[in-house]
């Protein structure tokens, strides 16, 4: 899977995560699949301006979230989708998918309202001026010993 047209947008949620440095931030990707392989990111979804930032966790303003969504999707005319979802881990050398991440991405795939079966994950570690970021698309597959379905994350590169 691709994302399309993404870099330029992906530079404002490093904006953003500079601006709560040294606290966790994180928002939404909003945009339209564009065929069954390529996804197009159009619009980033900050925190929310009642957000709470901790050093290691935030809770994004998800009324606010939820108004700028319904708001998108009006003037998109009910075509974008939740992409998926990104937050920062400052002070991180590295990133990977936390438990926290799994069950976000879950909720993500079975909500019906976000209609994107593979959201993209995006986690933007670093320091104040200087981030790195890692994604992966994440997607259900069905355990073949037990029968029930686990999550799955394939990292993908979407900053080049």
């Amino acid at each position: 899977m691709k994302f399309i047209d993404s870099a330029k947008l992906l530079a404002q949620c490093v904006d953003l995560c500079a601006m709560k440095y040294p606290l966790e931030t994180g928002g939404l990707f909003l945009g339209f699949r564009t065929n069954s392989h390529n996804l197009s990111i159009s619009k980033i979804i900050g925190p929310g301006p009642d957000a709470i930032h901790r050093r290691y966790s935030f809770e994004p303003d998800h009324e606010w979230q939820n108004e700028q969504i319904a708001e998108y999707y009006r003037e998109t005319k009910r075509r974008a989708i939740i992409v998926g979802d990104w937050h920062s881990h400052p002070n991180a050398t590295y990133a990977a998918p936390s438990s926290h991440d799994k069950k976000m991405a879950r909720k993500l795939i079975r909500h019906s309202d976000f209609r994107n079966p593979s959201p993209l994950i995006s986690i933007f570690y670093g320091k104040e001026t200087n981030w790195g970021c890692k994604s992966w698309v994440a997607k259900l597959t069905k355990c073949k010993i037990f029968g029930f379905r686990k999550i799955v994350f394939d990292e993908i590169t979407i900053i080049e």
